[in-house]
């Protein structure tokens, strides 16, 4: 649908719709298939199990943006691009009919810690602990959004800079696909490091990284 509506796309509304679609789609699909990896995982291994997931997806944005940069240079904006992404979807679609959920493996794990003490939450509770009441929890809360914030005035400036400077299509389609391909290749290896070292360590200096890459750029 997403692919559809830019090809046809007639105003700018009809470009944020999409993107609102394109949004509803990573919380259906991506953080379910995260969730789902970390389901299957250990509980020793989560962090390779979200290095992994990471991996294929960021390495995939790189690719296909790198793809699709070059399709542009050659041809047009739009529509020839965006066949790319209606041919994924489909592929998709159809793979994720065969994929079958990880329902019992979240039973076994929860029948493996009976007669242990829980607690149980409703989701104005978790979102209170997750935003000021747990400390920890906040500011993990606010480390992820920080970040995303800088992902999303990345995305939306940096072609805008590029253009601006005078590079082509082609050649900001390589700059933008250089950043998710980074991501995922390196996802790997922090993601079996977050195991045998903890989070936190890894999280306070790469928003320290974030930060000199973001001063480099101005």
């Amino acid at each position: 649908m997403v692919p559809i509506l830019v090809i046809v796309a007639h105003a700018w509304w009809v470009i944020v719709v999409a993107n609102i679609l394109l949004g509803i789609n990573q919380g259906l699909t991506w953080s379910m298939t995260l969730n789902m990896k970390i389901d299957l995982a250990r509980g020793n291994q989560r962090g390779i199990a979200v290095g992994f997931n990471e991996f294929a997806g960021y390495i995939g944005v790189g690719l296909m943006a790198g793809i699709s940069g070059y399709v542009a240079s050659q041809t047009s904006i739009r529509p020839e691009p965006f066949y790319l992404g209606i041919g994924i979807v489909v592929i998709g679609f159809i793979l994720s009919l065969f994929a079958k959920d990880t329902e019992r493996h979240i039973e076994a794990q929860s029948d493996s810690h009976d007669g242990e003490e829980k607690e149980d939450f409703d989701a104005k509770e978790v979102f209170k602990k997750t935003t000021w009441k747990d400390r920890e929890l906040s500011t993990l809360s606010f480390a992820g959004l920080s970040t995303n914030l800088k992902d999303g005035m990345a995305w939306g400036l940096f072609p805008v800079f590029l253009t601006a400077g005078g590079l082509t299509v082609g050649q900001v389609g390589t700059v933008v696909a250089v950043y998710p391909a980074a991501w995922g290749f390196f996802q790997l290896f922090t993601g079996i490091w977050s195991d045998k070292i903890g989070r936190k360590g890894l999280i306070v200096s790469g928003m320290i990284n974030q930060a000199l890459a973001l001063w480099m750029f101005y």
